[in-house]
């Protein structure tokens, strides 16, 4: 037998532990890319969002140095997060916003935009790298 096998054979396991570790929750939301119509302006706005996943959720710091920007003329700190969903979770896209909550902890009620999916074999968790919206 492979050490892949062995791993395969005992990854529910592993993601089970994984799971467990998420002690906060989350909904992730997409953006209808559908726009709709408003009578009274006249104008077209982005359709309402859509939840495609609420449940558990582990979010870390990256340790990363905080990425520099420049709004309107004015200096802005984006921070960086990885917000960890079980395996489980349907599919993630760039551009879907995670709004956390965490209880006594002060991530509860943060806003975070993914920035990327993340793939790989043998997962025992989605770990989505996020910038902070709010």
């Amino acid at each position: 037998m492979m050490l892949a096998d062995d791993v395969a054979s005992v990854l529910p396991e592993m993601q089970a532990h994984a799971e467990s570790l998420m002690t906060s929750t989350c909904e992730i939301s997409r953006l209808d890319s559908s726009p709709v119509f408003d009578p009274e302006t006249g104008l077209e706005s982005p359709g309402p969002p859509s939840i495609i996943y609420a449940g558990p959720c582990r979010v870390q710091d990256t340790a990363s140095t905080p990425v520099e920007a420049d709004a309107a003329g004015s200096p802005v700190t984006a921070g960086r997060l990885l917000v960890h969903v079980p395996i489980s979770c349907p599919p993630i896209r760039p551009g879907d916003l995670i709004e956390v909550h965490a209880v006594g902890a002060p991530l509860d009620g943060i806003l975070v935009r993914v920035v990327a999916d993340h793939v790989k074999t043998l997962q025992t968790a989605r770990r989505l790298p996020c910038e902070v919206v709010t």
